[in-house]
């Protein structure tokens, strides 16, 4: 036979071998007095703002602990008396609520605090509604268990719901008829019958089922319930089974197929799609405006940071308004002596485009100046601007006339001519930029300071004694009516 092992005494079997002897009793505790828990209850409720549980833990200053304490109190020991417990004590001497001891309920009750609650909220409560309003302490959650279970006196089998269904005619959802995707969609086929359109989830109460509404349908269709399995909606049902477009589902788009859009758009209406072009003529279920927005938000499969005006830009060379290159001033004088030279006109708004860039016009560059864009100083105009650095006269900033002025430049004619001016002798001589046609319309309108109603032959007959000749004397106007 093999040697047996020799047997290995561990530390704490040594020190048992060498100090035998028994463990020494404990001191017995003293008996507990009823101010004295009392005191130790309130001084938790005072630090903690709660009352104390049996899990509470220690008591502080004190060897005992709540468990402890709950145990006294039920077995008598060391206590004034048996019996109780920590909660019977609180509920005795302090009204704190007692779980296990909650008093019962009765069914003119429940269907007070309901009442109570409608009238508050406007709408019956649910057992998800948390604590009951009219009655602190309980909450609907215990109540509907109370009547489920049979507890607190309730006869169990009935629910919250069912009482109110059964006491105040409340709907009770949770003994809704069962739903099916054809009776859902024959009702969507009466709406659209009687309303050109497909419902949706806002709508309210379905005309041919008077209990239901759009909205609870489409909530059991998504998240499941009477009957139908969840994870669809009323959209996704409609766009499966009828073909309806599902904005939550758009199919994806591409570089290419806007392209191709924008190009027949070009093509049948002389000019470049832009975002508030409205539908695409190819595809009417698209507009330009949700493709300049998938563009810039990244969506339908799109890189994003775009827009309909950056894409035509970069793949087909379309001007993009948003993005102009910038200007400056003597690039602007350029162009406008180019202008002269070619017409013998300085340019104005309505001139067109500019001769030397097809893609600006003179109207573009009138509003870049007028509102400070492109790089160009605000406040200008094209006029102010040609007037500014060309001299160019400025038919909306004339200087003010009097019949002084126009007298001098009268005699100066008379003197270099022989013959005093009339509306059609052209350009005043000693002021090029001034014309007898524009000094006439400013004396009979009434423009540039003069009080208007009157003629150029009548200023010269009144104060030159120039005869008028007859036939030849327009009819002065009247002066404009001040008159508000």
């Amino acid at each position: 036979m093999a040697a047996s092992k020799p047997r290995v005494l561990y530390q704490h079997q040594l020190q048992k071998r060498r100090k035998p002897g028994k463990r020494p009793s404990r001191l017995p505790r003293p008996d507990l007095s009823l101010e004295q828990i009392l005191g130790w209850i309130d001084a938790f409720h005072e630090r903690t703002g709660a009352w104390p549980q049996v899990k509470s833990g220690p008591i502080p200053h004190s060897p005992e602990t709540w468990q402890s304490l709950d145990h006294c109190l039920r077995s008598g020991m060391r206590a004034p008396f048996g019996g109780s417990s920590l909660a019977k004590l609180l509920f005795d001497e302090r009204g704190v609520r007692n779980r296990s001891n909650l008093p019962p309920l009765a069914t003119e009750q429940i269907l007070e605090w309901a009442d109570a609650h409608k009238e508050q909220t406007g709408d019956w409560p649910k057992d998800t509604h948390g604590p009951v309003t009219s009655a602190p302490g309980e909450t609907w959650m215990a109540v509907d268990m109370a009547l489920r279970k049979g507890q607190r006196g309730m006869s169990g089998g009935s629910s919250l719901a069912q009482l109110l269904e059964e006491e105040r005619g409340k709907r009770n959802c949770l003994a809704l008829p069962r739903l099916y995707s054809d009776h859902i969609l024959a009702w969507a086929d009466a709406f659209y019958k009687r309303e050109g359109k497909w419902p949706n989830c806002t709508l309210g109460v379905i005309p041919e089922a008077p209990d239901e509404t759009w909205r609870k349908v489409d909530e059991h269709l998504y998240h499941g319930g009477r009957g139908l399995p969840g994870g669809s909606s009323l959209a996704r049902l409609l766009a499966k089974r009828r073909g309806v477009r599902n904005r939550a589902s758009l199919p994806e788009l591409t570089p290419g197929t806007i392209v191709r859009w924008a190009k027949e758009h070009q093509a049948k209406k002389g000019e470049w799609p832009i975002r508030d072009s409205g539908p695409v003529i190819s595809a009417p279920q698209e507009n330009w405006c949700a493709i300049d927005a998938a563009l810039r938000k990244g969506s339908r499969g799109l890189a994003g940071n775009s827009s309909l005006a950056k894409l035509l830009d970069t793949l087909l060379g379309v001007r993009n308004n948003q993005d102009l290159p910038s200007l400056n001033e003597e690039m602007v004088l350029k162009w406008a002596d180019a202008h002269f030279h070619r017409t013998g006109k300085w340019p104005i708004c309505d001139s067109g485009p500019v001769f030397d860039s097809p893609h600006e016009t003179w109207c573009g560059i009138d509003t870049a100046l007028w509102r400070g864009r492109r790089g160009l100083v605000k406040g200008l105009t094209l006029a102010r601007f040609l007037e500014k650095h060309r001299a160019v006269r400025n038919s909306g900033n004339l200087t003010l006339l009097n019949a002084e002025r126009i007298l001098q430049w009268a005699d100066e004619h008379h003197r270099l001519t022989g013959d005093w001016p009339r509306a059609r002798s052209g350009p005043i001589l000693t002021a090029p930029s001034e014309r007898w046609s524009a000094i006439e319309s400013a004396l009979q309108n009434g423009r540039r300071g003069l009080p208007g109603g009157d003629t150029l032959c009548r200023l010269l007959e009144a104060k030159r004694g120039v005869p008028i000749r007859t036939g030849r004397d327009p009819q002065p106007k009247k002066p404009p009516s001040t008159a508000t």
